[in-house]
Protein backbone atom coordinates (compact mmCIF):
# COMPACT_ATOMS: atom_id res chain seq x y z
CA UNK A 1 0.00 0.00 0.00
CA UNK A 2 1.31 3.44 -0.93
CA UNK A 3 1.83 5.96 1.83
CA UNK A 4 3.50 9.27 2.58
CA UNK A 5 6.85 8.55 4.23
CA UNK A 6 8.43 11.99 4.44
CA UNK A 7 7.79 15.63 3.77
CA UNK A 8 9.69 18.88 3.72
CA UNK A 9 8.44 22.45 3.39
CA UNK A 10 10.49 24.58 1.03
CA UNK A 11 10.22 28.12 -0.28
CA UNK A 12 9.32 27.97 -3.94
CA UNK A 13 7.84 31.31 -5.00
CA UNK A 14 6.03 31.07 -1.68
CA UNK A 15 5.53 28.16 0.66
CA UNK A 16 5.24 24.70 -0.87
CA UNK A 17 5.65 21.22 0.56
CA UNK A 18 7.06 18.09 -1.08
CA UNK A 19 5.94 14.62 -0.01
CA UNK A 20 7.61 11.29 -0.84
CA UNK A 21 5.24 8.46 -1.76
CA UNK A 22 6.48 4.92 -1.12
CA UNK A 23 6.92 2.10 -1.89
CA UNK A 24 7.63 2.50 -5.60
CA UNK A 25 4.54 2.36 -7.79
CA UNK A 26 3.52 3.00 -11.38
CA UNK A 27 2.62 6.47 -12.62
CA UNK A 28 -1.17 6.29 -12.44
CA UNK A 29 -1.23 4.61 -9.02
CA UNK A 30 1.19 7.14 -7.57
CA UNK A 31 -0.70 10.12 -9.02
CA UNK A 32 -3.98 8.67 -7.73
CA UNK A 33 -2.48 8.40 -4.27
CA UNK A 34 -1.30 12.01 -4.42
CA UNK A 35 -4.83 13.05 -5.43
CA UNK A 36 -6.32 11.09 -2.53
CA UNK A 37 -4.31 13.41 -0.26
CA UNK A 38 -5.50 16.51 -2.11
CA UNK A 39 -2.15 16.78 -3.94
CA UNK A 40 -0.61 15.99 -7.34
CA UNK A 41 2.70 14.62 -8.52
CA UNK A 42 5.09 17.56 -8.54
CA UNK A 43 4.98 20.10 -11.37
CA UNK A 44 8.12 22.10 -12.17
CA UNK A 45 8.15 25.57 -13.72
CA UNK A 46 11.69 26.93 -13.55
CA UNK A 47 15.25 25.97 -12.65
CA UNK A 48 14.73 26.91 -9.00
CA UNK A 49 11.75 24.53 -8.74
CA UNK A 50 13.76 21.79 -10.42
CA UNK A 51 16.75 22.25 -8.13
CA UNK A 52 14.54 22.34 -5.02
CA UNK A 53 12.86 19.03 -5.77
CA UNK A 54 16.16 17.46 -6.89
CA UNK A 55 17.85 18.42 -3.61
CA UNK A 56 14.86 17.18 -1.63
CA UNK A 57 14.92 13.78 -3.40
CA UNK A 58 18.67 13.51 -2.90
CA UNK A 59 18.23 14.15 0.83
CA UNK A 60 15.87 11.15 0.94
CA UNK A 61 18.24 8.94 -1.13
CA UNK A 62 15.80 8.70 -4.03
CA UNK A 63 17.72 8.38 -7.32
CA UNK A 64 14.73 8.55 -9.71
CA UNK A 65 11.15 9.65 -9.09
CA UNK A 66 7.91 10.36 -10.88
CA UNK A 67 7.07 13.97 -11.69
CA UNK A 68 3.58 14.95 -12.76
CA UNK A 69 4.24 15.18 -16.50
CA UNK A 70 2.90 12.82 -19.14
CA UNK A 71 2.30 13.01 -22.87
CA UNK A 72 1.66 11.08 -26.07
CA UNK A 73 4.06 10.13 -28.86
CA UNK A 74 6.93 11.98 -27.22
CA UNK A 75 5.05 15.29 -27.30
CA UNK A 76 1.78 16.92 -26.21
CA UNK A 77 2.92 16.88 -22.59
CA UNK A 78 0.89 18.24 -19.68
CA UNK A 79 1.05 18.46 -15.89
CA UNK A 80 -1.41 16.48 -13.81
CA UNK A 81 -2.22 19.58 -11.74
CA UNK A 82 -3.23 21.50 -14.88
CA UNK A 83 -0.55 24.18 -14.46
CA UNK A 84 1.26 25.85 -17.34
CA UNK A 85 3.79 23.88 -19.36
CA UNK A 86 6.51 26.53 -19.26
CA UNK A 87 9.76 24.69 -18.46
CA UNK A 88 11.58 21.51 -19.58
CA UNK A 89 14.86 19.92 -18.49
CA UNK A 90 15.28 16.87 -20.72
CA UNK A 91 18.30 14.59 -20.54
CA UNK A 92 20.17 14.19 -23.85
CA UNK A 93 18.21 11.98 -26.25
CA UNK A 94 14.86 12.64 -24.57
CA UNK A 95 11.92 12.78 -24.85
CA UNK A 96 11.28 9.43 -26.50
CA UNK A 97 7.88 7.96 -27.38
CA UNK A 98 7.31 6.74 -23.82
CA UNK A 99 4.53 8.81 -22.25
CA UNK A 100 5.52 9.33 -18.58
CA UNK A 101 8.41 11.25 -17.03
CA UNK A 102 10.88 10.68 -14.20
CA UNK A 103 13.53 13.01 -12.83
CA UNK A 104 16.94 11.62 -11.94
CA UNK A 105 19.45 12.53 -9.27
CA UNK A 106 21.15 14.78 -11.84
CA UNK A 107 17.96 16.84 -12.17
CA UNK A 108 17.42 15.76 -15.78
CA UNK A 109 14.10 14.38 -17.05
CA UNK A 110 13.58 11.15 -18.95
CA UNK A 111 10.49 9.66 -20.50
CA UNK A 112 9.68 6.09 -19.49
CA UNK A 113 6.92 3.49 -19.58
CA UNK A 114 4.06 4.50 -17.29
CA UNK A 115 3.96 0.96 -15.90
CA UNK A 116 7.49 1.21 -14.50
CA UNK A 117 7.76 1.58 -10.74
CA UNK A 118 9.39 4.54 -9.01
CA UNK A 119 8.94 6.56 -5.87
CA UNK A 120 6.76 9.61 -6.37
CA UNK A 121 7.02 13.15 -5.06
CA UNK A 122 3.75 14.97 -4.49
CA UNK A 123 3.50 18.73 -4.29
CA UNK A 124 1.27 20.82 -2.09
CA UNK A 125 1.43 24.10 -3.95
CA UNK A 126 1.20 27.64 -2.70
CA UNK A 127 -2.40 28.85 -2.29
CA UNK A 128 -3.50 31.29 -4.98
CA UNK A 129 -5.10 34.71 -4.87
CA UNK A 130 -8.61 35.33 -6.11
CA UNK A 131 -8.99 36.69 -9.64
CA UNK A 132 -8.00 40.35 -9.82
CA UNK A 133 -5.91 40.28 -6.65
CA UNK A 134 -2.10 40.62 -6.77
CA UNK A 135 0.20 38.43 -4.70
CA UNK A 136 3.42 39.79 -3.19
CA UNK A 137 6.06 37.05 -2.97
CA UNK A 138 7.65 38.58 0.13
CA UNK A 139 4.47 38.22 2.19
CA UNK A 140 2.54 35.59 0.16
CA UNK A 141 -0.49 37.82 0.81
CA UNK A 142 -3.08 39.02 -1.73
CA UNK A 143 -3.79 42.71 -2.39
CA UNK A 144 -6.56 44.59 -4.19
CA UNK A 145 -6.69 48.38 -4.71
CA UNK A 146 -9.89 50.36 -4.42
CA UNK A 147 -11.03 53.77 -5.62
CA UNK A 148 -11.63 56.85 -3.48
CA UNK A 149 -13.59 56.20 -0.29
CA UNK A 150 -13.78 57.41 3.28
CA UNK A 151 -11.83 55.39 5.81
CA UNK A 152 -15.00 53.77 7.20
CA UNK A 153 -16.25 52.89 3.71
CA UNK A 154 -12.85 51.43 2.78
CA UNK A 155 -12.88 49.28 5.93
CA UNK A 156 -16.36 48.02 5.06
CA UNK A 157 -15.44 47.31 1.42
CA UNK A 158 -12.49 45.17 2.49
CA UNK A 159 -14.55 43.27 5.06
CA UNK A 160 -17.11 42.37 2.38
CA UNK A 161 -14.29 40.58 0.55
CA UNK A 162 -13.11 38.79 3.73
CA UNK A 163 -10.09 41.10 3.83
CA UNK A 164 -8.76 43.99 5.90
CA UNK A 165 -7.31 47.34 4.99
CA UNK A 166 -3.65 46.64 4.42
CA UNK A 167 -1.03 46.47 7.10
CA UNK A 168 2.57 47.29 6.10
CA UNK A 169 5.63 45.64 7.60
CA UNK A 170 8.60 46.45 5.36
CA UNK A 171 9.78 49.18 3.00
CA UNK A 172 9.34 46.87 0.03
CA UNK A 173 5.71 46.21 1.01
CA UNK A 174 5.24 49.97 1.43
CA UNK A 175 6.62 50.56 -2.08
CA UNK A 176 4.44 47.76 -3.46
CA UNK A 177 1.30 49.36 -1.98
CA UNK A 178 2.16 52.71 -3.57
CA UNK A 179 2.70 51.08 -6.97
CA UNK A 180 -0.51 49.06 -6.71
CA UNK A 181 -2.90 51.87 -5.78
CA UNK A 182 -4.54 54.05 -8.47
CA UNK A 183 -2.29 56.79 -9.87
CA UNK A 184 -2.24 60.28 -8.40
CA UNK A 185 -4.84 62.72 -9.71
CA UNK A 186 -4.01 66.35 -10.45
CA UNK A 187 -1.34 67.54 -8.04
CA UNK A 188 -2.73 68.93 -4.80
CA UNK A 189 0.44 70.95 -4.19
CA UNK A 190 1.29 69.02 -1.01
CA UNK A 191 -1.77 70.32 0.81
CA UNK A 192 -2.32 68.28 4.01
CA UNK A 193 -5.95 69.45 4.04
CA UNK A 194 -6.56 67.80 0.66
CA UNK A 195 -3.89 65.09 0.38
CA UNK A 196 -3.40 62.35 -2.14
CA UNK A 197 -2.81 59.10 -0.32
CA UNK A 198 -3.84 55.50 0.31
CA UNK A 199 -5.81 54.33 3.32
CA UNK A 200 -4.10 51.64 5.36
CA UNK A 201 -5.50 49.58 8.21
CA UNK A 202 -3.43 51.54 10.71
CA UNK A 203 -4.93 53.46 13.61
CA UNK A 204 -3.17 55.85 15.99
CA UNK A 205 -4.59 56.31 19.48
CA UNK A 206 -2.66 58.75 21.66
CA UNK A 207 0.69 57.26 20.75
CA UNK A 208 -0.49 53.65 20.52
CA UNK A 209 -0.44 52.42 16.92
CA UNK A 210 -2.13 49.25 15.66
CA UNK A 211 -3.20 47.43 12.49
CA UNK A 212 -6.77 46.36 11.75
CA UNK A 213 -5.62 42.82 10.94
CA UNK A 214 -4.04 42.39 14.39
CA UNK A 215 -0.46 42.06 13.16
CA UNK A 216 2.41 43.75 14.98
CA UNK A 217 3.17 47.40 14.27
CA UNK A 218 6.73 46.43 13.44
CA UNK A 219 7.76 48.90 10.73
CA UNK A 220 7.46 52.47 12.08
CA UNK A 221 7.08 54.83 9.14
CA UNK A 222 5.02 57.71 10.56
CA UNK A 223 5.80 61.16 9.21
CA UNK A 224 5.08 62.99 12.47
CA UNK A 225 5.69 66.71 12.04
CA UNK A 226 2.53 68.00 13.68
CA UNK A 227 0.12 65.18 12.81
CA UNK A 228 -2.63 64.54 15.38
CA UNK A 229 -1.95 61.83 17.97
CA UNK A 230 -5.13 59.93 17.11
CA UNK A 231 -6.83 59.00 13.85
CA UNK A 232 -6.64 56.78 10.80
CA UNK A 233 -3.29 56.24 9.09
CA UNK A 234 -2.85 56.80 5.37
CA UNK A 235 0.18 56.38 3.12
CA UNK A 236 1.12 59.72 1.57
CA UNK A 237 1.58 59.12 -2.15
CA UNK A 238 1.91 62.48 -3.86
CA UNK A 239 5.27 62.57 -5.68
CA UNK A 240 7.50 65.51 -4.87
CA UNK A 241 6.04 66.17 -1.44
CA UNK A 242 8.22 65.86 1.69
CA UNK A 243 5.93 63.20 3.16
CA UNK A 244 5.96 61.00 0.03
CA UNK A 245 6.07 57.34 1.08
CA UNK A 246 5.47 58.17 4.74
CA UNK A 247 2.38 57.57 6.86
CA UNK A 248 0.16 60.41 8.00
CA UNK A 249 -2.54 60.50 10.67
CA UNK A 250 -5.91 62.16 10.12
CA UNK A 251 -9.03 62.30 12.29
CA UNK A 252 -11.17 63.18 9.27
CA UNK A 253 -14.34 61.13 8.71
CA UNK A 254 -15.03 62.68 5.30
CA UNK A 255 -11.61 62.55 3.59
CA UNK A 256 -11.72 60.24 0.56
CA UNK A 257 -8.60 58.38 -0.54
CA UNK A 258 -7.83 55.27 -2.53
CA UNK A 259 -7.21 52.15 -0.45
CA UNK A 260 -5.73 48.65 -0.59
CA UNK A 261 -7.30 45.51 0.88
CA UNK A 262 -5.13 42.59 2.00
CA UNK A 263 -5.97 38.94 2.73
CA UNK A 264 -4.61 35.42 2.80
CA UNK A 265 -4.54 33.38 -0.43
CA UNK A 266 -7.07 30.59 -0.78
Amino acid sequence: MLRIISFLALFRAGLAAYYVVAPAGNFSTTEAYCQSMGLHLVSIHNVLDNTAVQVFAESKYIPNFWIGMSGTSGKYFSWTDGSALDYFNWAPGFPTYDPCVVEGSDGLWKTTNCGATYFGICLKAQPKCDFGWTQLAETSQCYLPGQAATHDDALAACRKMYARLTSIHTKSENDFIMALAPPSPVQQQCNPEAPYGIWTGGMAMNGYDSWADGTAFSYPNLYGNGDPSSGAIYLAAEPGCPDFGKWRVTPSKTLTLSYVCKKNPM
